[in-house]
């Protein structure tokens, strides 16, 4: 099964306004995307795998179920219509299967951001950014007209640059990446707000989300993974 990708994905709405106001909506729950790799099966596993496929008559249905240890993904559908099968040893198979669907109600995930086992935010390397924001007119002799719309001492409007964090897991284990994915998945995504802590200053910032609708996690080996998150404070 080794090495195999999983992609958790929500979908936010966010409507932002020009002082950086915002409303956020969650439009549909968090699915799972996977790709699962298969690699040097008997005949027997292989006409196993095969027969489900056409069962499914490819990507046609999307109805069935996928257990993994104690989650049940439903609603699944494979992505493509074709499975390829390559003879990689004598008599022996691989190939690799897409499949995503819906993934179940998160149950047990941490208050707060999670650390690693270590007590640390983030592997290295990792990267802070502040980031201001101004509409500005460069005229042909040289001069520029600019308005800054964070800092600029605007009533409603922000009066600091926005803070983000990109945080690195290069090599976790897979209970430390098990904890990111819940509380990933029980913000849903971009639409939750939480205190963050900056790994640098040890400040903590309330009001943080996570920049994306989108966590993906490798999983390299048993107990071995490696994903990355962005953080960010506007």
């Amino acid at each position: 099964m080794y090495p195999f990708r999983v992609k958790y994905s929500c979908l936010t709405r966010v409507l932002r306004a020009t002082n950086a106001a915002e409303q956020r909506f969650v439009v549909r729950p968090a699915m799972v995307e996977m790709d699962l790799t298969y690699r040097n099966l008997a005949q027997a596993d292989v006409d196993a795998i095969q027969g489900f496929f056409d069962s499914q008559k490819g990507a046609f249905d999307s109805t069935w179920s996928l257990a993994i240890q104690t989650l049940t993904f439903t609603r699944m559908r494979f992505f493509a219509d074709e499975l390829r099968w390559e003879e990689t040893l004598p008599n022996r198979w691989s190939t690799r299967l897409r499949c995503a669907g819906f993934h179940p109600a998160v149950t047990g995930a941490p208050a707060t951001f999670p650390l690693l086992d270590s007590g640390a935010v983030t592997q290295r390397p990792w990267s802070k950014r502040r980031t201001f924001e101004t509409n500005f007119n460069d005229l042909e002799a040289g001069v520029r007209h600019a308005l800054s719309m964070r800092g600029g001492g605007f009533s409603g409007f922000p009066a600091s640059a926005a803070r983000a964090w990109d945080i690195q897991h290069p090599s976790i284990k897979a209970t430390e990446a098990d904890r990111l994915v819940k509380f990933f998945l029980s913000k849903n995504g971009r639409f939750g707000s939480f205190d963050f802590t900056d790994p640098d200053t040890a400040t903590t910032y309330n009001g943080c989300r996570f920049a994306s609708d989108d966590l993906e996690v490798q999983y390299a080996g048993f107990n071995h993974c490696a994903t990355s998150v962005s953080v960010e404070k506007v």
